[in-house]
């Protein structure tokens, strides 16, 4: 057993002697490509599921265990638009999105990036518009108040300065649940004609960021 605890011991010594923790923090943004899918339809020949726009921005933070290994945290409000076949209905959906990602990339001063997670959405705000009567209408009651989702990215990373780092690259997203409250519509409401009906949301997009880099922390290795 003390042989064991000992193997263990020399061994975490090891890895922290090899690793180099770094942690960066910086802005991001992008535009999006939306869809709803509808696996149980409700009348679908009246809706245009997508694609339809969508945009997002944030902050976010990553901490480097490695060169190679990351984990990374984003805090982004996101926004979904689409609008009907009939084009008179306009909806408009805003999230807080938390993703949370293993993040893998190479090095160099033009690196490759991976990264792949979950993510939690916080609805925001809902609502429909109606194009000619120009008047808005609040949604936000028949959508669910949190989505999970899988998410995942790729792109490229440049060393544009010594400790600023410029990110491009591709970001996607997809629901495990749908948008919408289980049960919501009622075809004796003629207002919730403008409503989809169990729609799993997805999206992907191209991503933009920058970062700044702080100083590594110390390791076993620098001493």
């Amino acid at each position: 057993m003390n042989r064991l605890l000992l193997i263990l011991g020399l061994s975490c010594c090891i890895l922290s002697a090899k690793a180099q923790i770094s942690v960066r923090a910086g802005i991001n943004g992008g535009i999006d490509n939306c869809t709803m899918s509808d696996f149980l339809p409700f009348n679908i020949s009246n809706h245009d599921h997508g694609p339809f726009p969508g945009n997002h921005f944030g902050i976010d933070a990553t901490i480097k265990i490695n060169k190679i290994v990351g984990f990374e945290v984003d805090l982004d409000k996101s926004t979904v638009s689409d609008l009907y076949t009939d084009k008179a209905h306009k909806i408009n959906i805003s999230y807080l999105d938390i993703p949370i990602f293993l993040r893998l990339s190479t090095n160099g001063i033009v690196a490759f990036y991976f990264e792949t997670g979950l993510q939690y959405s916080i609805l925001l705000n809902g609502n429909s518009k109606l194009e000619v009567a120009d008047t808005a209408l609040s949604i936000k009651d028949f959508y669910r108040k949190g989505l999970v989702g899988f998410v995942i990215g790729l792109g490229l990373e440049f060393k544009i300065a010594d400790k600023l780092i410029l990110t491009a690259g591709a970001r996607g997203f997809s629901s495990f649940i749908t948008v919408q409250k289980d049960n919501y519509y009622t075809s004796d409401n003629k207002v919730n004609d403008i409503y989809y009906k169990n729609n799993f949301l997805s999206k992907a997009g191209i991503h933009f960021g920058i970062a700044w880099r702080f100083q590594e922390v110390k390791t076993w290795e620098k001493y």
